[in-house]
């Protein structure tokens, strides 16, 4: 509730998510992910991932066509989860919006 995911949130919330969110049941992410994931997102250095830092990294990913996110993807195992775990965002959205 405080607007802002510290580490031990992230590794919460990542590990969480595919119980959560059927799409991303083969989704797995390790504590060094977490931390890979922090240190990336964590644009000011406070040891902290902003709402806003999180939303925006979401959106870009979003607008970034599927074959973009594919080339991204292929980059590193790390680059494959982040991609899954945007591709279940966007399903997640296309579920929810009305016909």
């Amino acid at each position: 509730g405080s607007g802002e995911i510290a580490l031990d949130e992230l590794k919460m919330m990542l590990q969480d998510l595919p119980t959560r969110v059927t799409m991303a049941s083969d989704l797995v992410f390790s504590d060094n992910d977490a931390e890979r994931i922090l240190e990336a997102f964590d644009e000011d250095g406070n040891g902290l991932v902003e709402e806003a830092e999180w939303s925006q990294w979401i959106q870009d990913g979003l607008k970034r066509s599927a074959e973009d996110r594919e080339s991204f993807a292929s980059m590193s195992p790390l680059a494959g989860k982040l991609t899954a775990f945007l591709n279940a965002i966007e399903s997640l959205i296309l579920a929810f919006e009305p016909q």
